[in-house]
């Protein structure tokens, strides 16, 4: 008869990890950077098998392989489908579908060891998210590819320099405001300049200039405005 989920499972991994011992440490190493990040979801993609098997931050990092036999393995037709199917337009869909087809994915890992991409996907409370897909070779035959979800729209919406929100995130903020306002009340949007902010980066150079930007940001946050 056929093996059940958890012994298929654990026969893919441990042919995986018996094939290529030292890319545990590649995970591990991945794994340090997924807790730094908004990591939504990570999984190991079995090429040949054309199977998916999703991994817990615990695997990552633990070498034992009891912590996956309870996930559930899954086709990766399948998980293609239930992916696309979160994504919030069709450009995205049908950017998605195109380049997860196994034989081109495995491809561009092969030739450039990390392929990604960026898709947008709805919440349950209907705001787009902005989702980053990061696939990464384990192997030089792409056998095995890592994949990782990650959510990065509070990057894409927030100024690298100062940490304020930048125009797609302000933006952002409006929308959701303008679903709150109440009526009978009056708003008032208050903007400004730096005058001739760029006569202290000609001057003093960029590196001064920033801090100028980031003391302003500062004494803005942290006024009675």
């Amino acid at each position: 008869g056929q093996p059940n989920t958890s012994q298929s499972q654990s026969a893919c991994l441990a042919e995986y990890l018996e094939q290529n011992p030292v890319s545990m440490d590649v995970l591990e190493t991945i794994h340090a950077d997924i807790r730094k990040r908004n990591i939504l979801n990570a999984l190991l993609i079995c090429v040949n098998d054309k199977k998916v098997i999703p991994l817990s931050n615990s695997f990552l990092i633990s070498r034992s392989m009891d912590l996956v036999n309870n996930a559930d393995i899954s086709d990766y037709t399948e998980w293609r489908k239930a992916e696309s199917e979160i994504l919030s337009n069709d450009y995205d869909r049908e950017r998605f579908n195109r380049s997860t087809i196994i034989e081109v994915l495995r491809s561009k890992v092969r030739s450039h060891e990390q392929y990604s991409f960026i898709a947008r996907t709805l919440n349950a409370d209907g705001e787009e998210l902005v989702n980053k897909y990061i696939f990464v070779r384990l192997t030089p035959d792409a056998k095995y590819i890592l994949c990782t979800r990650q959510d990065i729209t509070q990057s894409l919406q927030h100024d690298t320099l100062t940490g304020g929100l930048n125009r797609q995130g302000l933006l952002s903020e409006l929308k959701q405001k303008f679903r709150n306002f109440q009526e009978g009340f009056n708003y008032s949007l208050l903007s400004f300049n730096i005058r001739n902010f760029r006569v202290i980066n000609e001057v003093y150079g960029s590196t001064v200039g920033d801090k100028v930007l980031q003391h302003m940001y500062t004494a803005i946050v942290y006024s009675d405005l």
